[in-house]
């Protein structure tokens, strides 16, 4: 009789265990599919945000014409064997940059020397937008690209580019902001 008790409590124990399982199971599932909806609703969002931004940056291309300077020192050329023919890379940082970055160049300049200062003089003429110096870049890449095979670009930003040495040092450097 006692076994006969001991195997019922045993049943009804694994059965209260299964119930809690198969409860915890369901209740599991409810909040994926909740977390679900969630990450769809985002997705709608977030892509909704991307086409507004994208019109928005379509909307304020503007006209350039207009020049800026931005003072570098060299810290050293880019043998990149898949730049295009007329362009070429090195590696350069600002005052109080920091951080090396690279820039496009065209690859008739060749007297750079390593740890010296150049004043980088950008003409820009033409319709797009430039918020950042990855974008300026882009667009002197294509102008250089084009100028090299002789077809310039239209409707959009020709980017030529002036370096020329500097003596100066610190705050006299010249770190104007790309024209808006």
């Amino acid at each position: 009789m006692k076994n006969k008790k001991i195997e019922i409590i045993t049943i009804i124990a694994l059965l209260v265990v299964i119930i809690i399982c198969v409860v915890f199971v369901i209740l599991q599932k409810t909040e994926i599919s909740s977390y679900k909806e969630d990450v769809d609703s985002y997705k709608e969002k977030v892509s909704t945000l991307e086409k507004q931004l994208e019109n928005k940056q379509n909307e304020e291309s503007r006209e350039y014409d207009c020049s800026f300077t931005r003072t570098y020192r060299v810290i050293d050329s880019i043998d990149y064997p898949l730049a295009s023919d007329g362009l070429s890379y090195i590696v350069v940082d600002d005052y109080q940059g920091y951080v090396p970055f690279v820039v496009a160049i065209p690859s008739s300049i060749d007297n750079l020397e390593t740890y010296k200062y150049y004043e980088f003089t950008y003409h820009l003429k033409g319709k797009g937008l430039i918020n950042n110096f990855k974008q300026l870049n882009s667009y002197l890449i294509s102008s250089l690209f084009n100028k090299y095979h002789g077809n310039p670009s239209s409707g959009t930003v020709y980017v030529e580019l002036d370096i020329v040495e500097t003596s100066k040092k610190g705050v006299e450097q010249i770190q104007e902001n790309i024209c808006k």
